[in-house]
């Protein structure tokens, strides 16, 4: 749920200090710590998941109201099929509003901005009664002037956590992502809104929960809006400083941190004929190690289903091969194999699990529902540092 504290953080190390994130983007205000989600005719579907990541989890803002008209008064963790969550649903902003006794600090947009009537009203009035607007998504607030005008009246911010800020000076890739000593461990994909983040917060959590002090840096906004100390929206970088502004992120969290081990959320998907983000991150980020996440079922592109998922063996042959095209990077592993499992039954992933372990000879974890010690010794087993440290420290069994 949304009111997790920084000392059992999703993102970093009970140890990490908080961090503002790069400073050519806007970043989130500071201040605030509580909000209403804006998510009219989406929540529970498909285009409202960013609602449902920020009930889950978040770390930046305690969320206190959801809008969506359909199921105003319902709790949001039954519309989910969870347990109760506490939280309800409202049919305006003004319903919202009546029923708490505090004035949230934001309303979060929880999909792209339409431009409807019922949705500029909603912002509007959620200016006039002074909250922040945090939008991650295109169009731009920003560039509204309607909305411009009303948050300079109230004294309010337009929040764009895609937009880099004006006159911006963007780094360029330095090779001094060689000065990290600690393993650097990207989370990709063979497709696009595939769960990386969802898999990379759970092996950040799961080693420091263990003892290795662990930094996740987030590439997209969802990990920002969440709370992630360390990242940037790398999609909104200017496409020749995407590996420079990537490899300064991760160079200021291992001099700030000292951590034992960095993971890297990935975006886009290796080998996507549409989108080479997953190549950007394999530049930037120089990772010794790759974990693949892969929908089994899902064979054509989520964006494009004219286009075809390569098979996952050819994923792994082209990650670890990546190197031989770019000469000055230290060599890559696919140290293990994390599956999404959606549209799958029980059996039908444990065959999977069975077959893709088999056939590619790597630890393969579905993250959602295997326990989480999986993914740890998934990825502690791609270095022995690690590997060793933890075997050091585990309890030995009692005798029988």
């Amino acid at each position: 749920m949304s009111n997790s504290s920084n000392s059992d953080s999703f993102f970093s190390s009970s140890e990490a200090k908080p961090t503002q994130t790069d400073n050519t983007q806007n970043a989130v205000d500071e201040t605030t710590d509580s909000a209403i989600v804006y998510c009219e005719g989406l929540f529970g579907e498909k285009g409202g998941e960013y609602a449902t990541r920020l009930l889950q989890h978040s770390e930046k803002y305690r969320v206190i109201s959801v809008i969506d008209s359909r199921y105003a008064g319902s709790d949001t963790g039954i519309v989910l099929g969870e347990d109760p969550h506490g939280i309800t649903l409202r049919k305006d902003l003004k319903e919202a509003l009546a029923q708490i006794d505090i004035i949230p600090g934001a309303l979060i947009l929880a999909a792209a901005p339409t431009n409807s009537d019922t949705e500029r009203q909603a912002i509007l009035s959620a200016i006039e009664n002074k909250l922040n607007i945090i939008n991650a998504w295109t169009p731009y607030l920003s560039d509204d002037e309607e909305y411009v005008a009303a948050s300079e009246a109230q004294g309010v911010r337009l929040v764009d956590l895609s937009k880099p800020v004006a006159d911006a000076k963007f780094a360029s890739f330095t090779g001094e992502i060689a000065q990290v000593t600690c393993p650097i461990v990207a989370v990709l994909g063979t497709d696009t809104q595939n769960g990386q983040r969802d898999t990379a917060i759970g092996i950040t959590r799961g080693l420091n929960n263990v003892g290795v002090r662990t930094i996740m840096v987030s590439t997209g906004h969802e990990g920002l809006t969440q709370g992630a100390r360390y990242g940037l929206v790398l999609e909104s970088i200017p496409a020749e400083f995407k590996e420079g502004e990537l490899e300064a992120t991760i160079l200021r969290a291992f001099k700030e941190e000292n951590p034992e081990m960095i993971i890297v959320e990935g975006q886009g998907a290796i080998g996507h004929q549409e989108d080479d983000t997953a190549e950007t991150i394999l530049r930037g980020a120089q990772p010794g190690g790759v974990v693949i996440q892969h929908a089994p079922k899902r064979r054509q592109r989520i964006s494009n289903p004219d286009l075809n998922i390569p098979p996952l063996s050819g994923s792994v042959k082209y990650t670890e091969a990546f190197t031989e095209e770019n000469k000055d990077q230290k060599d890559i592993k696919v140290i293990g194999i994390t599956l999404n499992a959606e549209n799958m039954t029980n059996p039908q992933l444990d065959a999977a699990v069975v077959w893709l372990e088999s056939n590619l000879e790597r630890p393969v974890v579905e993250p959602l529902t295997h326990p989480t010690s999986q993914l740890v010794s998934m990825v502690a087993g791609g270095f022995p540092k690690i590997k060793r440290k933890l075997e050091n420290t585990a309890e030995p069994e009692a005798d029988s």
